[in-house]
């Protein structure tokens, strides 16, 4: 039920987005050019699309056979299979760490731009999302920088948008 609710909650939220968006000013219509309408239209139709996804969907409920079936393969498996078992959310400790990782991405772009504002976020976030060690902080940060060169390529180049402390541009 809660599915229901929270998803017709984002089809709503992505309505009131698409029709808000109309009252945002063309800067040179008719030159080709998407302007400052062509985000929130994409974030807009998102958020119908999948929460009229969420609201609709038609899920089996689950039986305790079902959960004691679970529970078996998870035994059985050992504890070495990573693709059973549950995964645990993140400490309170760690939340306020990601929650602060947020916090501090907004002034961090003034200061360092965009690319390495973004990576350094995305590094710290992904890296305290689960057992921190060394090798998974290289990968992590290897994927940050990934993640954000393509969104610095795509901003710059196929949005043609200008954000300060793009690589690429």
């Amino acid at each position: 039920m809660a599915d229901r609710i929270f998803g017709g909650f984002f089809a709503l939220l992505g309505l009131a987005i698409i029709l808000s968006t109309q009252q945002i000013v063309q800067n040179f219509p008719g030159t080709g050019d998407p302007g400052p309408r062509i985000l929130p239209y994409i974030i807009g139709a998102l958020l119908l699309v999948l929460g009229l996804a969420l609201a609709v969907q038609r899920r089996k409920p689950r039986t305790a056979d079902d959960l004691s079936e679970e529970v078996l393969e998870a035994i059985r498996s050992g504890p070495d299979n990573p693709n059973v078992g549950i995964q645990k959310p993140p400490s309170p400790v760690r939340r306020v760490g990601i929650m602060l990782g947020f916090v501090a991405f907004i002034p961090l772009i003034d200061v360092l731009g965009f690319s390495i504002s973004a990576t350094l976020f995305l590094a710290w976030v992904m890296s305290l999302m689960d057992e921190i060690t060394l090798r998974r902080v290289l990968v992590r940060s290897a994927a940050a920088l990934v993640v954000t060169v393509i969104l610095g390529l795509l901003m710059s180049h196929a949005l043609n948008l200008s954000v300060p402390g793009v690589w690429f541009s």
